[in-house]
């Protein structure tokens, strides 16, 4: 499939998960439907998806599942793939850092508490 870059909503900075589907469904030319279709998910799962809501009112947070199902059924590239997980589990891309420049953990929970993320280990063993 070739990509206009001139297209501003491509070139647009995609900044969520559900943003970053919405743009997916249009450059593969697909609606919601498709997407039902091709991923198994329920139409509730993939409305939540492209709203970024759940039913409260808080932001969508999909399950790993989901993000990969969404993948699969868009078509998506490794690369594109590994997008979308970072769009929807944030942290990723930070574990990813702290791997690659072998933080300790006391490194890695200062960098995730920069961040604002859930630090490593526990008080208590679970």
């Amino acid at each position: 499939m070739t990509i206009n870059p001139q297209n501003n909503n491509y070139n647009k900075e995609i900044n969520s998960f559900s943003d970053s589907v919405k743009k997916y469904l249009k450059i593969k030319k697909m609606t919601q439907a498709d997407l039902i279709r091709k991923s198994m998910l329920t139409r509730t799962t993939v409305s939540r998806i492209c709203r970024n809501s759940n039913d409260k009112g808080s932001t969508y947070q999909p399950t790993d599942r989901i993000v990969m199902s969404v993948c699969v059924a868009l078509g998506l590239d490794s690369k594109e793939t590994k997008e979308l997980f970072s769009l929807a589990f944030p942290y990723l891309k930070c574990w990813d850092k702290i791997i690659a420049e072998k933080m300790n953990i006391d490194q890695a929970n200062s960098f995730l508490y920069d961040e604002g993320l859930p630090l490593l280990g526990s008080p208590i063993d679970e």
